[in-house]
């Protein structure tokens, strides 16, 4: 336990030092919440995938935090095995070579589903942009890594069967309830903003295809206060993916998050639009 609670010290570490806080922040904040009653170190931003307007919200709560003295760790639903290509962005001059470095990362390609759009890059961007202003942010790749290749051959992984996939989005969730709130332990003077899908930050356990299933906010609101923000819009549109794969879809009129569920703050959006994936988008 030690070697990994020092393993993982480290990484965080090479991922937040570095930086100076810094009150005057460059940035735009977001005028919806007042970011001084947000008293917990985990703040859980739940989205539907693939719009322009969420991730941009997100980036102006980023800048209100700032703003108001505290230092920020931005959690992004990836795999944790892209970490360092996250670190490594935030080190660089953000050149177009460097953000295509980064969109080769599994994650931009196996998450088109909108937590690889136009706009999840514009807000990786944004806190690189802050991190070299001197601003005390870190990106942190909070989704379950699947980089398991024990045995090593292909072959021998197995193909999921509907039982081995529900067990799989139960890890999932445990996994990254564990990294953000390891996270917000590790590093006491950071707020932890994840910003994940509705059905992540959800405090309501099970879904129609699982009743057993516990999702992260459940999970982690269990253990550690968490301020959790939901939104509601007059409809739009997102990029997903289903049946006939990914394209722009309709969303309906209302919350976006799951009846039931707490929601600390709800954000009122007028019209979402789709924010296509960054790896082959040709326009936001």
């Amino acid at each position: 336990m030690q070697v990994f609670q020092r393993a993982t010290a480290a990484l965080f570490a090479a991922l937040f030092s570095g930086t100076a806080a810094a009150a005057d922040a460059d940035c735009v904040p977001q005028k919806d919440i007042d970011v001084a009653q947000i008293d917990a170190r985990i703040v859980l931003v739940g989205e539907t995938h693939g719009t322009r307007e969420i991730p941009r919200f997100t980036a102006g709560l980023v800048c209100s935090l700032l703003r108001a003295g505290k230092s920020v760790v931005l959690g992004v639903e990836h795999s944790g095995q892209q970490q360092e290509s996250f670190n490594r962005y935030l080190r660089s001059a953000g050149s177009e070579a460097d953000r295509q470095m980064l969109l080769q990362g599994q994650s931009w390609k196996t998450y088109a589903d909108g937590r690889g759009s136009v706009a999840m890059l514009e807000l990786v961007e944004t806190l690189r942009t802050l991190r070299h202003g001197g601003q005390r942010v870190g990106v942190l790749a909070f989704s379950r890594n699947d980089n398991l290749q024990v045995p090593m051959e292909a072959a021998d992984r197995a193909f999921l069967t509907p039982d081995d996939d529900l067990l799989q989005s139960r890890i999932a969730d445990r996994m990254m309830a564990d990294t953000v709130m390891n996270a917000a332990i590790l590093y006491p003077r950071y707020v932890v903003v994840a910003l994940a899908g509705s059905g992540h930050t959800s405090t309501v356990q099970g879904t129609d295809r699982d009743p057993a299933f516990m999702p992260m906010g459940q999970l982690l609101t269990a253990q550690v206060p968490a301020f959790i923000i939901g939104f509601e819009t007059g409809g739009g549109e997102h990029w997903a993916y289903g049946l006939g794969g990914g394209r722009v879809r309709a969303i309906d009129a209302g919350p976006t998050f799951a009846g039931g569920t707490r929601v600390d703050q709800i954000v009122r959006i007028d019209r979402l639009t789709a924010s296509k994936p960054a790896r082959d988008a040709t326009g936001p």
